[in-house]
């Protein structure tokens, strides 16, 4: 009897017909989307399929709806949809009927036919299947029923499919007619190289999958979800790398802004005059008036008392005999007995009053300066600004000023003489503290014009170093017209990403391609700025909550000792730390650096010039007057251990008419530390400028 399949055409025909549509398939590569449901082929425009395909799909519909059409006779009728073929009904007692099953794994699955387990596999283009390409593992038991006579219907379709899937005729040894009867049959997948395998469906049944359906299935369940993690996976990539190329070229385009912001010079900002006295506004009293410093017995009783009763009650380590976690306690209580018993403020006070002291009220601050003048041997006398920082004051200059004003009695042979001004910045010293917020270096810089102005000097020179520096530095680009020249010890330039940034950190690596300088063959960027994190945690708390530090610093003499002189150790020269007394006794003496104290405790400002770290972040001024180029001359003195100090190429990128630059062994409070090299420095810059 011969053995027809599904859609009632012999099995030869099927075959003959599979194999023509391969060969014309192989020949025309063209795409042609997903098979449709049978339910659907009546949908299916003729254009979405390929030229080659598209006499195939019409005949496809033809038949399919025929067939549906002798179904439906059949279930009416009982008899067979298939004219060729009878259908008989299973006597009790005939052979039971073929069963087809999935059973095992994926790669090596098995059909259960007449009780016994036939094996096949599902190959791959790769090898043997993974147990990711396996038949689904939720595929239903069809069954199949055999004829009287016991041959089994072929679940081949004559009818060809589309491009993407090929036949597997069958295992070697086995004719495609029998390898139809007794296996399901097995299509390739082109889209993941898997072999599908499609089961019948039962003729009894005709209400179970048919070929179309679970082939439908499979191709949803794996072909399209390979497909669909191909799809993802590229997209992916794809994305990974847009994404990729976008934050690159975000990157980019941040440097290049930051690299052109700074190198635009802004415009100078306006700087209206403040007022910050108490209550409202009063006009300045402008009278320049003779000051005297003289500090009440009681303040000075009152200090012993405190430094009796201090209370030095945490143990020094054993293993930390040096400054590495500040000030070492067994050398703060010797300062403590030091100051109790051998310091002598009155001997101090009478040094400060050789100097001429005045004070004037600017901005409702009275403001405390010294103007020492030469004597009448010089016949050309050029006036000078100096500007202190903190933790220093104008005691620092004690040294300095003589110099200034007498260069030849101490060894320096020029035909002129300074007549200094070196004013306390209010909130410091002798000057009185603000009583309103915004005083910022910006507003010093204005009250010490302003104090330059009333003295009769229309021109000026100017020197400063740390918060001197800004001021000075401040006054030279906001009144260029006012200043002469600028000399600094200590750079205060706003940090920025600059080409001067970038070859200092080149530098770091080929110092000999980058510095001239035999002093800078050892430089490294990444070791300065290490040093400098760990000298300037002071810096935070006095640029975010100055009141509260200050507080205590200013309940507790040996507390406000202890933060402000181990500075003059650690900023003089970083290596001190590694030292028993901090190296505070290599260039001051002990009576130098309690005077520097003497000046906090007994004026209670502390707190106030703390705040001038907080004023200088609040006030955003500060950061464009940085980025606008100075124009004066300028000199710098270059401190070889100063912990602040900035490359040549930095400084010259900012100070655009620098003429000199010169390199002393000196740190950070050199008017202090080398009085005469600073000196010296000075008159070498101004002798060229004339």
């Amino acid at each position: 009897m011969e053995v027809a399949n599904d859609f009632g055409y012999p099995d030869d025909e099927v075959m003959h017909s599979l194999r023509d549509t391969l060969s014309k398939l192989k020949s025309d590569r063209q795409h042609v989307p997903p098979p449709p449901k049978p339910e659907d082929l009546s949908e299916v425009p003729t254009k979405a399929l390929g030229p080659i395909l598209q006499k195939q799909m019409s005949t496809i519909r033809e038949e399919y709806h025929e067939i549906q059409s002798r179904r439906s006779r059949a279930n009416s009728t009982g008899r067979s949809p298939h004219p060729k073929r009878k259908e008989s009904a299973r006597k009790p007692n005939g052979p039971p009927p073929v069963v087809h099953k999935w059973n095992g794994t994926a790669s090596q699955d098995s059909i259960m036919t007449n009780g016994k387990e036939v094996p096949f596999e599902i190959p791959t283009r790769r090898g043997p299947a993974s147990a990711t390409s396996s038949a689904p593992t939720s595929h239903p038991e069809v069954q199949k029923t055999s004829s009287n006579n016991g041959s089994v219907r072929n679940g081949a379709s004559k009818h060809p499919l589309p491009r993407q899937y090929g036949i597997d005729q069958g295992r070697a040894g086995v004719s495609p007619r029998q390898s139809a009867a007794h296996q399901p049959q097995r299509l390739r997948d082109e889209h993941n190289g898997q072999m599908v395998t499609l089961s019948r469906a039962s003729d009894s049944d005709p209400s179970s999958p048919s070929d179309a359906h679970l082939y439908h299935h499979h191709y949803q369940q794996h072909s399209s979800s390979s497909i669909g993690a191909r799809i993802t996976h590229a997209a992916n990539h794809t994305m990974g790398l847009f994404g990729t190329f976008t934050l690159t070229t975000i990157l980019l385009a941040v440097l290049a802004a930051f690299f052109v912001y700074n190198s635009l010079e802004p415009r100078v900002p306006e700087i209206p005059d403040e007022y910050y006295g108490s209550g409202v506004q009063k006009k300045d009293d402008e009278t320049v008036r003779p000051f005297k410093i003289s500090v009440p017995d009681d303040v000075l009783e009152d200090l012993k008392t405190r430094l009796k009763n201090a209370r030095v009650s945490h143990k020094f380590l054993e293993d930390s005999d040096n400054f590495y976690y500040g000030f070492n306690s067994r050398e703060l209580l010797e300062f403590r007995d030091y100051w109790l018993n051998k310091y002598d403020w009155k001997k101090y006070e009478a040094i400060l009053n050789e100097f001429p002291s005045f004070q004037t009220e600017i901005e409702g601050l009275k403001v405390h300066f010294i103007r020492a003048t030469p004597p009448k041997t010089y016949k050309t006398v050029k006036p000078i600004l100096i500007s202190h920082g903190w933790p220093g004051n104008v005691f620092e200059f004690y040294k300095f000023i003589p110099i200034l004003t007498d260069p030849k009695k101490h060894g320096i042979d020029v035909d002129f003489a300074f007549e200094v001004i070196a004013p306390s910045i209010p909130g410091y010293g002798w000057s009185e503290a603000p009583k309103k917020t915004g005083f910022s270096q910006l507003a010093c810089a204005r009250v010490f014009r302003k104090l330059m102005l009333r003295l009769g000097f229309r021109n000026f020179y100017l020197q400063g170093g740390d918060w001197g520096s800004l001021i000075t530095r401040h006054i030279a680009v906001v009144y260029p017209k006012n200043v002469l020249g600028l000399h600094l010890n200590s750079m205060f330039i706003t940090p920025g990403l600059d080409f001067a940034t970038f070859l200092d950190v080149f530098g770091s690596f080929f110092p000999s391609l980058v510095f001239s300088s035999p002093n800078l063959r050892n430089h490294n960027f990444f070791e300065k700025h290490k040093t400098l994190l760990a000298e300037t945690g002071y810096m935070h708390i006095q640029a975010t909550k100055p009141d509260t530090v200050g507080s205590a610093l200013n309940d507790s003499p040996l507390g406000l000792a202890a933060y402000i002189i181990e500075k003059f150790g650690t900023w003089t020269n970083s290596e001190y730390r590694a030292l028993k007394d901090g190296g505070l006794s290599k260039k001051f003496t002990r009576d130098e650096l309690l005077t520097i104290v003497m000046i906090y405790w007994v004026n209670g400002n502390i707190v106030s010039s703390q705040r001038f770290y907080r004023e200088y972040f609040l006030d955003r001024r500060n950061d464009v007057l940085g980025r606008i180029y100075v124009k004066v001359p300028t000199a710098h003195a270059s401190g070889l251990e100063e912990i602040y100090d900035r490359t040549p190429r930095e400084i010259s990128e900012r100070f655009v008419n620098l003429t000199h630059h010169g390199e002393h062994q000196f740190g950070h409070f050199a008017a202090f530390e080398q009085p005469k090299i600073l000196a010296e420095s000075v008159f070498d810059f101004v002798k060229d400028l004339q």
